[in-house]
C-alpha cells in the first residue's frame, strides 16, 4: 500500500515536530542541572560517605549522598532552577561550602580531609564558592577576626554567601553587631525578599536583648517567686515542646550547649544523677540548648554521649528565651515549683538537691 504525497508530508511533519520537542526538553533539563564533582583525599576509611545538603534559611535539607569511590572521586548532579543557592558537602564530619550566587553550574572540588580543624579544599568553576572557601579557610586556621568578616562583606560580590558565613561564625557582641547589620544591609540591597534576612535580623535582635540583660538593664530577667516565663522550642525532631506542659511537677530548667565544656563536664553528670534519683511523675528536667549554626548533629551527639535520656530536649538557636531568663552565661539552672513559679536561680551541688527534696514534699 502506497502513501499519498500529502499524507507522507503530514506524517513527516508530525515526526519532525516530536523530535524537535524532545530535543529541546533534553537541553533544558541539562541546562538546569548543577554539577558538583571532585576528589577527596585522606579519607579515613573505606566506604566513607559524602553528603550533599542544601542550606536553607531555617535548616539544611539533605539532597543526596554517595560512597566515595576507591580513587576518591564523587559526582552529584541536582536540579538548580535558580542561582544564589548555598550548599554544603560533609564527609567524616568535615564541611565544604559551595555557592551558586554567581550562577555557576559546573563546580569542581579538591578536598583534603587530613586537617585537624576541618577540610582543606580548592574550588574551580565558581568564583562565589572560591570567596566562601577563602573566608572559611581563615576561620579554620584561626586567622580570622571581626575585620576579616567586615572586609569580606564590603569587598565581596556575593552578599548571601558572606552573610551566611558571618552569621554562622562571627560571635555576636557589642563590637561585632555593626558588622552583622552591615551583612544584612548588603543582602537586603541585593535581594530585598531573601528569606535569610528575617532569620539574620532575629539573631541580631536576640543578641541585643541578651547584651542588655547581661549588663543589668534588661527588664525581662526572672526573679524568685514569679511565674516562670513559658518556653516553646523545637526538639531534635522539630516537634515543639512547652515548659508549661510540665506544670504540676518540680522542674529543673537547664540552659546549656554542646560546645560548653563546664556544661558537659560538670552540669550534665549532675542532671543524670538527679534524673536517676527523682525522675518520676513529680520531677522533670527541661534542657534548653544554646546551639550555634543550623545543624543539630553536634547537639544530638552530645545528648546521646552525655546520657540525657529524658524527653524534654529543646534548642534556642536564635536566643529567643535565654535573654528572658537572663541566661547569658552557661550552665545556668532555674528550679521551678509545682505551681510553675521560680523557686531558685542557679542553685548548685547539694543546695540544688536539697531544694528539689523540699519542693517534692510540698
Amino acid at each position: 500500500m502506497k502513501l499519498s504525497t500529502s499524507l507522507f508530508v503530514f506524517l513527516f511533519g508530525i515526526s519532525l515536530l516530536f523530535t524537535q520537542c524532545k530535543s529541546e526538553g533534553g537541553s533544558a533539563t541539562a541546562s538546569n542541572a548543577l554539577s558538583i564533582s571532585g576528589t577527596v583525599k585522606n579519607v579515613p576509611q573505606a566506604n566513607s560517605i559524602i553528603f550533599l545538603e542544601k542550606i536553607m534559611a531555617q535548616q539544611n535539607i539533605a539532597i543526596a549522598n554517595q560512597p566515595i569511590s576507591a580513587d576518591g572521586s564523587f559526582a552529584f548532579s541536582v536540579p538548580s532552577d535558580a542561582g544564589g543557592e548555598l550548599y554544603r558537602l560533609r564527609a567524616n564530619n568535615k564541611t565544604v561550602f559551595v555557592s551558586t550566587e554567581d550562577n555557576s553550574k559546573d563546580i569542581k572540588l579538591a578536598i583534603d580531609l587530613g586537617g585537624q580543624r576541618g577540610a582543606k579544599y580548592t574550588v574551580e568553576g565558581s568564583a562565589a564558592s572560591q570567596a566562601m572557601q577563602q573566608l572559611y579557610d581563615k576561620i579554620l586556621s584561626l586567622q580570622v577576626n571581626a575585620n576579616s568578616f567586615k572586609q569580606a562583606i564590603e569587598t565581596g560580590k556575593y552578599p548571601y554567601s558572606m552573610a551566611y558565613l558571618t552569621n554562622k561564625y562571627l560571635m555576636g557582641t557589642a563590637a561585632t553587631l555593626p558588622i552583622h547589620n552591615l551583612a544584612i544591609a548588603k543582602l537586603k540591597a541585593a535581594q530585598p525578599d531573601h528569606p535569610f534576612i528575617g532569620v539574620y535580623q532575629q539573631y541580631v535582635s536576640n543578641k541585643s536583648k541578651s547584651m542588655t540583660a547581661r549588663s543589668g538593664g534588661g527588664k525581662n530577667t526572672v526573679q524568685v517567686g514569679q511565674t516562670a516565663p513559658d518556653i516553646t522550642l523545637p526538639n531534635p525532631e522539630g516537634k515543639m515542646m512547652k515548659l508549661s506542659e510540665l506544670k504540676g511537677k518540680v522542674v529543673v530548667v537547664d540552659f546549656w550547649a554542646s560546645w560548653c565544656g563546664p556544661c558537659r563536664k560538670f552540669g550534665n553528670p549532675k542532671l543524670v544523677e538527679l534524673n536517676k534519683k527523682y525522675g518520676n511523675k513529680d520531677f522533670a528536667i527541661f534542657n534548653v540548648a544554646l546551639e550555634r549554626g543550623r545543624d543539630n548533629k553536634r547537639w544530638v551527639d552530645a545528648i546521646k554521649k552525655d546520657g540525657l535520656t529524658w524527653p524534654h530536649q529543646v534548642v534556642d538557636r536564635n536566643r529567643q528565651f535565654s535573654p528572658v531568663y537572663g541566661a547569658s552565661r552557661i550552665p545556668r539552672i532555674y528550679l521551678i515549683d509545682k505551681e510553675g513559679k521560680i523557686a531558685a536561680i542557679n542553685p548548685r551541688g547539694q543546695a540544688l538537691e536539697d531544694k528539689i527534696k523540699e519542693l517534692l514534699k510540698a
